[in-house]
């Protein structure tokens, strides 16, 4: 993919990788793993992946972690979306102990989180947030919603995660 666009976007690294999708078998990424030693070395109690999209702010569910990881990340969810419905704001729901699998995927892809866990982190996990740059839009595609997210909110959103992981952790 290198050389053939001009800009790789955000998901990939200067080699035209996308760490969240990488062989962790080797070879992998540099930049993998260099984020895999890093886990490995300070064995973070919470490591929040945090990505964007055009749906309400949602953690995702993560697949091949034990039934205690996602017991104890069921806690987290739990209590986040409480907080986002105390600030007036809407999660898109997923089911956090099931397979982990996204829109009907019956095997889900070994990805970065799964990774992460199994590397060294306590609680891991995707949150993905309004980028508020498009309408939501259903699983199908079709817009339900002009978007209601300014970079206020988004903000907001933001620091709400940061302080629920904090007082979640202590």
């Amino acid at each position: 993919m290198v050389g053939d666009v001009g800009i790789l976007g955000g998901y990939f690294d200067d080699a035209g990788i996308n760490i969240q999708k990488d062989d962790y078998a080797l070879p992998m990424s540099p930049v993998t793993r260099a984020v895999l030693e890093l886990v490995r070395d300070e064995g973070p109690d919470m490591l929040i992946n945090i990505h964007g999209h055009e749906y309400d702010p949602c953690i995702l569910p993560v697949p091949y972690i034990p039934d205690a990881a996602k017991k104890e990340l069921l806690m987290f969810y739990n209590r986040f979306y409480a907080t986002l419905k105390k600030n007036g704001y809407t999660g898109r729901e997923f089911d956090v102990l099931g397979s982990g699998g996204l829109d009907g995927e019956e095997i889900p892809s070994f990805d970065l989180d799964s990774m992460l866990y199994h590397t060294g982190a306590g609680t891991c996990f995707t949150f993905e947030s309004p980028h508020g740059c498009s309408d939501m839009r259903k699983q199908d595609h079709t817009v339900y919603e002009k978007n209601p997210y300014n970079y206020d909110d988004i903000l907001k959103i933001y620091h709400l995660l940061i302080e629920d992981a904090a007082d979640f952790l202590l």
